[in-house]
C-alpha cells in the first residue's frame, strides 16, 4: 500500500516505532503518522493520523536525519541541533524532564566547542547520539640531561599539540609506572617539571596528557634517563726524559784483580830483570808470576801435575826395592 504523501514531496529515510511511522524527506521535512497516544507523531497533539503530518519543527530547520523507536522520535538538524518528542517516562526525549512532549524540545547536549553530533540512534526507551569526539592530540616529552649522578636535577618538559584548539589541563610525568608529578600546560602547550630523585640505572620516562573538554588524551613516546656514579678524577704523573747515554762504568779496585793460587810447592822465583830494584821507593812493586807471561792459573795446574808425578814416581821405586 501506498502511503499518501503530500504532493511534490519525495522521501530519503524511513523509520517505524511503535504503532507509527516516520518519514524524512529530501527538502529537511519530517512527517509522521499512526498511534500518538503519548504525542510520538510530534504534530502538536495526542490525535492519532491515518495520512501523513508534519512534525512541528522551528521555523528554518532543517533536518539531515530522523528517527523513531517505541513511542518517541529523534531528529538531527543541519546546524548541529537534537531535537526529540513523544514518551519521556525514562528521560528518553533528553531534556532532564520525565514528560511526555507532543513537539521537539531541544536537547542540551552539553558538548564542547568543537564537537558536534553526526547520528542519532534509538531504543524503546532511550536515545544515543554518536559526535565527533575530542580533537586528537599528541604528546612528545625531552628532557635534559639524559645522563646524570645521583641526586642531579633532571628538567623534563612535555609539549601537547591540539589540532584546532589549545590544550589545556595537567600533565602527568611517569617513571615505568611510577609517578614523578604533575605539571600544568602553559598557553603554550607546554608543561615542566624538574625531579632529582631518580635512582641508579636506566629510567624510560613518558608524559601523559588526560585532555580537556575539546582536546583528547595522549601520551609520549619513552625517554631514557641514565643516572650512575661519575667516574673518579685521576691525576696523571709526571712524564720523566730517561737519560739517552749509559753511564761509565766505574774502574776496577786493586781487590777486583785475579789473585794468583798458592801451593804447598812454591815456584822457583825468576830472576828480576836487570836495572829492577824491589827497593827502590818509587818503583813499581814487582810481580813475580806477571813476569812469568803465563797466567796463574796455568802455573797451578802445572805445579799439581809436577807433585802428582813426583809421588808416583817416589811409590814405584819403594815397589821395586821391597821386592
Amino acid at each position: 500500500m501506498e502511503v499518501r504523501l503530500p504532493d511534490g514531496v519525495t522521501v530519503a529515510d524511513v523509520s517505524g516505532g511503535n504503532r507509527h511511522s516516520l518519514a524524512v524527506t529530501t527538502t529537511g521535512r519530517v512527517l509522521t503518522w499512526g498511534y500518538n497516544g503519548q504525542g510520538q507523531l510530534g504534530d502538536g497533539t495526542g490525535t492519532g493520523r491515518l495520512t501523513p503530518v508534519e512534525v512541528q519543527l522551528p521555523q528554518e530547520v532543517v533536518v539531515t536525519q530522523a528517527i523513531t523507536r517505541g513511542d518517541h522520535g529523534l531528529a538531527l538538524t543541519a546546524d548541529d541541533r537534537v531535537v526529540a518528542w513523544g514518551l519521556n517516562n525514562s528521560g528518553q526525549l533528553g531534556d532532564g524532564t520525565t514528560t511526555n512532549s507532543n513537539v521537539p524540545v531541544e536537547l542540551d547536549t552539553g558538548l564542547p566547542a568543537g564537537q558536534r553530533v553526526v547520528q542519532l540512534a534509538a531504543g524503546w526507551w532511550y536515545s544515543l547520539a554518536l559526535t565527533t569526539g575530542r580533537v586528537a592530540t599528541d604528546t612528545s616529552l625531552t628532557a635534559d640531561p639524559t645522563e646524570a649522578a645521583p641526586g642531579d636535577d633532571v628538567a623534563l618538559t612535555a609539549t601537547v599539540t591540539c589540532t584546532g584548539a589549545t590544550s589545556t589541563g595537567t600533565v602527568t610525568f611517569l617513571d615505568g609506572r611510577t609517578g614523578l608529578g604533575t605539571a600544568p600546560l602553559d598557553g603554550s602547550g607546554a608543561a615542566s617539571l624538574t625531579t632529582n630523585r631518580l635512582g641508579m640505572g636506566e629510567h624510560r620516562i613518558r608524559a601523559r596528557y588526560d585532555g580537556d573538554d575539546t582536546c583528547g588524551p595522549s601520551i609520549s613516546d619513552p625517554v631514557t634517563v641514565t643516572v650512575a656514579e661519575a667516574p673518579p678524577t685521576t691525576t696523571e704523573p709526571p712524564t720523566t726524559t730517561q737519560p739517552t747515554t749509559q753511564p761509565t762504568p766505574p774502574a776496577p779496585s786493586p781487590t777486583d784483580r785475579p789473585q794468583p793460587t798458592t801451593s804447598d810447592v812454591a815456584p822457583v822465583a825468576p830472576t828480576p830483570p836487570s836495572g829492577a830494584s824491589p827497593s827502590t821507593p818509587d818503583a813499581t812493586p814487582y810481580d813475580p808470576l806477571a813476569a812469568t807471561g803465563v797466567p796463574a792459573g796455568a802455573l797451578a795446574a802445572g805445579a799439581l801435575a809436577l807433585i802428582a808425578a813426583g809421588l808416583g814416581l817416589t811409590l814405584w821405586a819403594r815397589r821395586r826395592r821391597d821386592h
